[in-house]
């Protein structure tokens, strides 16, 4: 008994961090927010599981980047989303010079964010606390 209480007590634990989870439609991204500060402008992703960043390329600069991402769950995360029109906007997203945005689960090798840019910039990738969020940094070049 003692053994199947601490198996419902895991499995719930591993639901709530998003982990595993019960719903088959579940999406990786949930929120994009553009954030304003003094000289510099940056997009953060919160995400429903936790995720690594695996890399980039280019790694730093030009007019379209894509992102490699490592999901630490189980799920089904192949659904994909145009994140400029579903979160950021197209009038926010242009003061970024983004014309688009994707999330791209259900292509080999990914899953991917693919962004592209009006003119080259520069952008910078950090990982949110406890994997749950990405930051990109974006100035122009």
């Amino acid at each position: 008994m003692k053994i199947l209480t601490g198996l419902l007590i895991l499995f719930i634990l591993a639901d709530v961090m998003g982990v595993v989870s019960l719903d088959p439609d579940r999406a990786l991204i949930d929120d994009v927010v553009l954030i304003r500060e003094e000289g510099a402008k940056s997009l953060q992703l919160v995400f429903s599981a936790p995720v690594r960043i695996v890399g980039s390329f280019p790694k730093s600069h030009g007019d379209i980047v894509q992102i490699k991402l490592s999901v630490i769950a189980f799920g089904n995360f192949h659904k994909n989303i145009s994140l400029l029109q579903e979160f950021v906007g197209v009038e926010e997203g242009k003061e970024l010079f983004l014309t688009n945005m994707r999330y791209e689960g259900n292509v080999p090798g990914g899953p991917f964010i693919v962004m592209k840019f009006s003119k080259p910039v520069h952008w910078t990738l950090t990982e949110g606390e406890s994997l749950l969020g990405m930051n990109i940094a974006i100035k122009e070049s």
